[in-house]
């Protein structure tokens, strides 16, 4: 399960990459992404979903 912290990094990135595409379809799908994973740290932040998951090892 992801972070509040990764979620937010991802929504980022995902926001500078469509700022950059300039394939209209690659544009919406970055612009897709990033809201998916605001709403998915918004999600976490709201529940407190971050605060019960147990420290995963890599």
């Amino acid at each position: 399960m992801a972070n509040l912290a990764e979620c937010r990094t991802k929504a980022a990135e995902f926001e500078s990459r469509a700022a950059r595409a300039t394939d209209w379809q690659l544009k919406a799908t970055f612009k897709d992404l990033a809201r998916f994973y605001r709403q998915l740290a918004k999600h976490l932040e709201e529940t407190g979903s971050e605060k019960s998951q147990p420290p995963q090892s890599s």
